[in-house]
């Protein structure tokens, strides 16, 4: 039951972080503290919790963004299908990568 669970938050995870739902993106995250924390990933549970202090924090102090933010503009879309969302790590990833590769081949 227990795997069940962790597979269901990961999979509301990348469906979240596809499709841009904010509000279930943040939902899942706090779902993840005590699975960090129980596999000892120390770091990531206290970036995560403080990741979600400070969202909270700004709900009060900048409505207007987190609204922005829930309708979806905390991902990246490079096209107009609904579940192309892409975090904004990934895509500076790939676009780095990418141009690693293109400088290294007019070498």
């Amino acid at each position: 039951m227990q795997y069940m669970e962790i597979v269901a938050i990961l999979r509301n995870f990348s469906r979240a972080e596809r499709t841009g739902q904010g509000k279930i993106y943040w939902q899942t995250v706090f779902n993840m503290l005590p699975y960090l924390t129980a596999a000892g990933l120390i770091n990531y549970m206290k970036l995560a919790r403080l990741y979600l202090q400070k969202m909270n924090r700004l709900e009060h102090t900048i409505p207007t963004l987190v609204q922005s933010l829930e309708k979806g503009l905390h991902v990246v879309r490079r096209s107009n299908i609904f579940w192309a969302g892409l975090s904004t790590d990934s895509v500076i990833e790939q676009e780095l990568m990418k141009n690693l590769k293109t400088e290294t081949r007019l070498n």
